[in-house]
């Protein structure tokens, strides 16, 4: 199309359109639809060459004036898209506020095509910010308009859309939700696009959501299908969240020497990172499998090292699961008052960052607690806790074992009390 791109020829009809005051509608007759107006500007390769002659001819745009037209309108969108990429490094940085005020002095249409960046970097500060009807609404816009963006298909914005979406309901424990955003993420992928490790988050999540609903082998799959790819992967956070996943799934089904290999490997990865946050991580994961095979000293060891390293590095739900972890070795190890402290700083840490998957477990190990000492009236009240919270977010591994435990413990009351 006179040796032009169709994207650039509709930007230029978009922005000429826009400058003389005039709608889709206002422009459209007989002889061209809005519809097919909105094509042309949305540099849909298929509309006829006529139709845009036509247009062009409607809006007095000269064949002569469209490469200094385009060549200005390159300059403008190179220009703005520096901006975008400097606010997305001030988001990663934690200058949400700063971010989030550069965004809003751009304040563009949603015609425009980085209308779709635009909502996704807005989606994204608010989700970091913890404003998740905010981000939901942003990651929204952003899923719609880029539909209509041929650049938007290219940086991959709907998959990112959907992943950051999928987090807005992993943080709102609506753990079944966030499984169905990163399967629509995945569905939404370009593969030839920039942006394409999208995909890896992606499936790291996926897979995270799914251990975290108890479904060990459909997670364990995600993880060994795409494990050899991921010396591809550049992001390092999202390599050790596969290292720390499959390291968990493998204890989780039993294969503990497996298991303690991926988790070394993964520390070690951590360290040389010098990634804290997975630091933490790996040492929980490893002082669960040394309690799976009863090596106390080691667990012990793992757990206070990596309790250690939350102190100053960890400030998320992932903190609750390692004071859990001690409370269940204490448990183990019979020191009863050391558990508890453990578990109540769980269960402390959990109601303030509202996390209530790993709530529900900490309700869980304490009515064990109390249930191992024959102490049944606290053991029935936290099991209750946990089943009320397991019924209101569907966890039903968790609700499984709540209602299990009311029963042996209602039952041995029972019997203690006609004894």
């Amino acid at each position: 199309m006179y040796g032009m791109g169709v994207s650039e020829i509709g930007e230029i009809i978009r922005k000429v359109r826009k400058q003389q005051g005039k709608r889709l509608e206002d422009l459209a007759d007989e002889k061209i639809s809005p519809a097919t107006i909105s094509n042309i500007e949305r540099g849909v390769s298929h509309v006829r060459q006529d139709k845009v002659d036509y247009l062009l001819d409607k809006l007095n745009i000269s064949l002569e004036k469209i490469p200094e037209l385009i060549l200005g309108e390159k300059e403008q969108l190179s220009d703005l898209k520096f901006e975008l990429d400097a606010i997305e490094s001030l988001k990663r940085m934690g200058q949400w506020a700063e971010a989030l005020k550069a965004l809003n002095r751009l304040d563009l249409s949603d015609d425009h095509p980085y209308a779709p960046e635009y909502y996704w970097l807005k989606g994204t500060i608010h989700l970091f910010q913890k404003k998740y009807p905010k981000a939901e609404r942003s990651l929204i816009d952003a899923i719609r308009l880029s539909k209509q963006s041929g650049y938007a298909a290219n940086a991959n914005i709907e998959a990112y859309s959907f992943n950051d979406l999928s987090l807005c309901s992993y943080f709102q424990n609506d753990l079944e939700r966030a499984l169905q955003y990163t399967k629509s993420g995945l569905a939404a992928l370009n593969p030839e696009g920039e942006r394409d490790f999208v995909k890896y988050i992606l499936l790291r999540n996926q897979a995270t959501y799914l251990e975290r609903l108890g479904r060990v082998v459909e997670a364990l799959r995600i993880v060994e299908d795409i494990w050899d790819e991921l010396p591809r992967v550049q992001k390092a956070e999202t390599v050790l969240g596969f290292y720390w996943l499959k390291s968990e799934l493998l204890r989780k089904s039993g294969a503990l020497e497996d298991a303690t290999r991926v988790a070394r490997e993964g520390l070690k990865l951590a360290s040389l990172n010098r990634h804290f946050p997975m630091t933490y991580d790996h040492w929980v994961v490893l002082g669960s499998i040394y309690m799976d095979q009863e090596d106390w000293e080691k667990a012990e060891t793992s757990l206070n090292i990596a309790l250690k390293v939350a102190e100053n590095h960890v400030d998320d739900s992932r903190v609750v699961r390692g004071y859990i972890q001690l409370g269940l070795l204490n448990i183990q190890k019979k020191q009863w008052q050391s558990a508890k402290e453990a578990l109540q700083a769980a269960i402390t840490k959990g109601e303030k960052l509202q996390s209530t998957a790993y709530l529900t477990d900490a309700f869980l190990t304490m009515g064990n607690l109390y249930s191992a000492q024959d102490q049944l009236e606290e053991a029935v009240g936290y099991f209750h806790k946990a089943a009320e919270l397991s019924e209101q977010h569907q966890y039903k591994d968790k609700k499984v074992q709540a209602w299990y435990h009311l029963a042996m413990c209602l039952k041995d009351r029972i019997q203690m009390e006609l004894q």
